[in-house]
């Protein structure tokens, strides 16, 4: 098996380095990283990718992210032809960058697994990554400090965007049709509407989504819908000049009242004691103290 180094690949100045390989030679050798990373994606074709023991059928769209410990190589497809953009950063570039996104972002989730992480991007998405390796290639090469900052804000953008981790709300143990759904009810607009989103937009009945919500959250639907538009509501108090009432509207309670109630019940004080507490602005404005309720 080979052994592939950054030395040989990658300009130390740089951390990172592109290519694009419009044939790719299709039984390549079986290799590894000792200290750099790489992402490649399929821009047209189709090839297997042998990594870590597993043959995996490579269409186009798909984008993978090889970590310095995979085994892999790739192997011709039937008569396809196959292009794929490769792109290799230095180990060093790629902790910084789990280091910059934080605990949050759950590193162990790519590093971890078996298999390298897969996601297949829409054509805007290939595109938009394409545009990129076009942009970062016209910068003068001999400007190194500004090609690398380029490619330390592709491979940011590419971690965010193609390998987040999921909403800190999405229960383990319930069917993914549930999680897919409370993850889809966040809006303003289904804030109003309320349970009646819910059961909506479900692909089962009104009472079988009670069910499954009562077996795996311990909860009814209302609420849940009532803790999201709490949740919401403290938000808005935080961040948005809107009064109080206007606030309570948006969060789907027609009340001020009963908003008012809910509110204190939740967060052990009244809405308009919470912003006092909690509001914060860059751009003071004269006047613009509030009153502890």
């Amino acid at each position: 098996m080979l052994r592939l180094t950054a030395e040989g690949l990658i300009d130390a100045e740089l951390e990172t380095e592109f290519y694009y390989h419009r044939k790719l030679q299709y039984w390549t050798i079986v290799h590894d990283h000792e200290d750099f990373y790489e992402c490649f994606l399929i821009t047209e074709g189709s090839v297997y990718h042998l990594v870590n023991g597993v043959k995996q059928l490579m269409t186009e769209g798909m984008f993978t992210f090889i970590r310095p410990t995979d085994i892999h190589s790739y192997e011709r497809y039937g008569d396809e032809e196959v292009e794929l953009l490769n792109i290799n950063f230095r180990s060093s570039m790629v902790e910084e960058a789990f280091a910059y996104l934080g605990e949050g972002f759950h590193q162990r989730r790519l590093t971890g697994p078996l298999l390298p992480p897969q996601c297949t991007l829409s054509p805007e998405q290939a595109a938009w990554l394409i545009g990129q390796y076009e942009r970062i290639n016209a910068i003068n090469t001999d400007n190194k400090p500004a090609i690398r900052s380029a490619a330390r804000g592709l491979l940011i953008g590419l971690l965010v965007q193609h390998f987040t981790p999921p909403p800190s709300d999405v229960h383990p143990g319930a069917p993914k049709w549930l999680n897919e759904l409370l993850g889809q009810v966040g809006t303003r607009a289904h804030l109003v509407e309320g349970t009646g989103a819910l059961y909506r937009l479900a692909p089962y009945s009104q009472e079988h989504v009670c069910r499954e919500m009562r077996k795996h959250l311990g909860i009814t639907p209302t609420e849940w819908m009532n803790e999201q538009r709490l949740q919401h509501a403290a938000v808005l108090l935080k961040q948005e000049e809107g009064s109080i009432l206007n606030i309570g509207l948006d969060c789907g309670y027609s009340s001020l009242s009963y908003f008012y109630k809910m509110f204190s019940a939740r967060f052990a004080m009244t809405p308009a004691k919470y912003r006092k507490l909690n509001r914060k602005t860059a751009i003071p404005v004269r006047g613009s103290e509030m009153q502890l309720d």
